[in-house]
């Protein structure tokens, strides 16, 4: 029986045209390469895009995905999309008061750039993320949040504590309160290392050894955040990509 694993994947590049924000090019096809590169189809899997990619959707999804991952297997989380952050929440000597956000279909179309910096009810914020986190955690959970956007950095400031036998790691395309830039083809530097970091790796090599290959990689840039434990090729091996 193959162990339970799980994945969500979430993008947006064209949803974003009529907001003053840029589009991310071919966010589909980067975000399915992604996909097949650090998961499988023995996983439980769902890919939500574009109209789907609601930060109810994302959050419904992100639980479904943990009911259906046994403890002590993976649950990946990988969003490709803009990220903002609240310049409100921000103090000179405390940058953990900014909250981030993952830009979702719907605070798209409600929200354009000049407002951004309001709160908006519809944003994929840091406190959903720790909030799903934490039920991971709840259930014994070894926990990849990977986010391929811009202030992605700031969404881990929260984010609750190993605790146990509990594991996480987390990619980030920024560091807190950074943005990050686009090629011309909408992709960052960030995708295109940590692709190609975890592509070296065997194809019969476990998903923890590519997250140690692409933390190796992307650690020597200075805008990605990384948490990725060194204790990480102590887990046990849930699943042989």
């Amino acid at each position: 029986m193959e162990p339970s694993n799980s994945s969500l994947f979430v993008y947006l590049a064209d949803s974003y045209q009529n907001t003053g924000l840029d589009s991310l090019g071919d966010a589909s096809a980067r975000c399915t390469d992604m996909m097949n590169l650090l998961s499988s189809e023995k996983w439980h899997r769902d890919l939500i895009c574009e109209a789907r990619a609601t930060k109810e959707a994302i959050i419904s999804s992100y639980q479904e995905m943990i009911n259906l991952t046994d403890r002590g297997n993976w649950l990946l989380f990988y969003f490709l999309g803009h990220g903002m952050q609240d310049i409100a929440f921000q103090t000179p000597n405390n940058i953990g008061n900014i909250q981030s956000y993952l830009v979702t279909f719907d605070a798209s179309l409600q929200t354009g750039i000049e407002n951004w910096k309001f709160k908006n009810d519809k944003f994929f914020c840091d406190n959903d993320l720790m909030n799903v986190t934490e039920q991971a955690f709840e259930k014994g959970l070894y926990v990849c949040n990977i986010l391929d956007c811009c202030y992605g950095g700031g969404m881990n400031e929260i984010l609750p504590a190993t605790q146990g036998s509990n594991l996480q790691v987390f990619f980030a395309a920024a560091q807190p309160g950074v943005a990050v830039q686009l090629s011309a083809d909408g992709s960052t530097e960030f995708y295109r290392n940590l692709y190609s970091a975890a592509s070296a790796v065997s194809v019969y090599q476990d998903l923890e050894n590519k997250l140690l290959a692409g933390k190796e990689s992307v650690a020597q840039e200075k805008m990605p955040y990384t948490i990725v434990p060194d204790s990480l090729l102590g887990v046990k091996t849930v699943f042989k990509i």
